[in-house]
């Protein structure tokens, strides 16, 4: 399975009136009464996951309404502020995993885009991380076949496109597979940046099972949907992780038909419940940013059509698809 929530890695409780929002994330109203620093941290993460949406210039400041619930999910991202960058943003962080807090809270987040060429930078490094390298970064399963769960790769890509650093870290990753990325992200090169450097973090769900069970290794995108690491499915449960992943690809030829039929624009996120007996309990749009009410109907009927393998219990499923007009777009 590809990456799957580049959280990436990556809400409120009514508090005193914060003040202007300095840094490059904050709260425009509302924020969580508790683990305020540690949500921030967490949101300023889900913001190097951005870069997708300032392809176009974007406003000085894009607001994002967020609720949360005390585990930490995300169950309410709407976009405040117009445009595709807010859209973009709020789809981002409706499939984002925040620090519980052990109350629900509910907000604005303001969220200041990366400044014109640092985004373009940033945007090529992306598209060159899903495309030509990707491969390359998820042959890392080989290291460690019996791991299956989140790697986010951190990696400073310098002016002359050469890596000067690459970090792993995540929730418990395997050792063996944090230190294959390291070393095969400091092997990269990218194309000239016209910035002096650039940071930017990856998030990467690996499936288990060896021979590049991230899901590069089998398929990708070769049913006509496009990978993009920027759209990261999540999920909750026992159900199997690659399994889901398999049940979801045999989706896409529907998914497809409703790019090319109604063909919108923007991000949609299905959340799927799935019973223990592998049977769809609940499909509905958890976040949306196409605004087209037909298109969503089709996309729902794709994944209420599915048949998820048994597990022990029931199980939820996150699912970001980006559509530009007869294009679809997956993070896998």
């Amino acid at each position: 399975m590809v990456p799957v929530r580049l959280a990436a890695a990556a809400f409120l409780v009514c508090v005193a009136a914060p003040a202007a929002v300095a840094g490059p994330v904050g709260f425009a109203s509302g924020g969580p009464a508790g683990e305020r620093d540690a949500v921030i941290a967490s949101l300023e993460q889900a913001r190097t996951l951005m870069t997708v949406c300032w392809r176009k210039p974007a406003p000085a400041t894009v607001k994002i309404e967020l609720a949360v619930d005390a585990a930490g999910e995300v169950t309410k991202a709407v976009a405040k502020t117009k445009g595709a960058a807010a859209q973009c943003a709020a789809g981002i962080l409706a499939v984002s995993t925040l620090p519980a807090t052990g109350k629900k809270w509910k907000g604005v987040v303001e969220l200041k885009p990366a400044a014109p060429g640092q985004a373009a930078d940033a945007r090529a490094i992306h598209d060159q991380l899903a495309t030509k390298h990707q491969a390359a970064l998820f042959a890392c399963q080989d290291a460690d076949a019996a791991f299956a769960g989140k790697v986010m790769l951190k990696l400073t890509v310098q002016q002359d496109g050469a890596v000067s650093a690459a970090s792993a870290s995540g929730d418990g990753p395997s050792k063996p597979v944090g230190k294959c990325l390291e070393k095969v992200a400091r092997g990269l090169t990218f194309d000239p940046l016209s910035s002096t450097s650039v940071t930017y973090e990856l998030g990467l769900t690996f499936a288990g099972g060896g021979k590049g069970g991230g899901g590069a290794g089998k398929g990708g995108g070769g049913d006509g949907v496009e990978l993009d690491a920027a759209l990261q499915p999540s999920r909750k449960g026992p159900i199997d992780a690659d399994a889901a992943a398999e049940v979801i690809r045999g989706g896409h030829a529907g998914l497809v038909k409703c790019a090319r039929k109604h063909k919108p624009e923007g991000v949609v996120t299905i959340r799927v419940e799935v019973g223990a007996d592998g049977a769809t309990k609940s499909v509905k749009v958890k976040s949306s940013a196409i605004n087209d009410a037909k298109a969503e109907q089709c996309v729902v009927d794709v994944f209420r059509a599915m048949k998820f393998p048994k597990s022990s219990g029931d199980s939820v499923i996150l699912y970001p698809v980006g559509f530009s007009g007869a294009k679809v777009r997956v993070g896998s």
